[in-house]
């Protein structure tokens, strides 16, 4: 792949995520709350391994948000009429972001509640 090309095409997924930060709530929420997580596990002082893990939940959520939203637009993009399969594979896909989310709340209360713990019982 020649170096325009992958220009061109790093140009485009940028665009991409503006986009969904321009035009998707959801995915603009769940962008602050990942940097507001980000700054509490560094000043929190996580582990490394806890960090690694919080990054991946937030990879996974906001791709599956990503996902979402494509899927959505391609749908709304066939036709804008009811259509009882669209609006199943559109649900199921906003099921699974949810799952992704509740998962990822899951994982990160075990992985901050000790310190948070620590933070509000010092000496215990």
């Amino acid at each position: 792949m020649g170096m325009l090309k992958l220009k061109h095409s790093l140009i485009n997924a940028l665009r991409g995520i503006r986009d969904l930060l321009k035009t998707q709530q959801n995915f603009a929420v769940e962008v602050v709350v990942a940097v507001l997580v980000l700054a509490a596990a560094y000043l929190l002082h996580l582990r490394t391994i806890e960090k690694v893990a919080i990054v991946i939940l937030i990879v996974f959520v906001l791709t599956a948000e990503g996902a979402n939203s494509v899927l959505e637009n391609i749908l709304d993009g066939f036709s804008k009429n009811f259509s009882p399969k669209f609006r199943m594979a559109k649900d199921m896909l906003a099921g699974v972001v949810l799952i992704a989310v509740l998962g990822s709340i899951i994982v990160g209360f075990l992985i901050f509640w000790p310190y948070i713990r620590a933070l509000l019982a010092p000496g215990v």
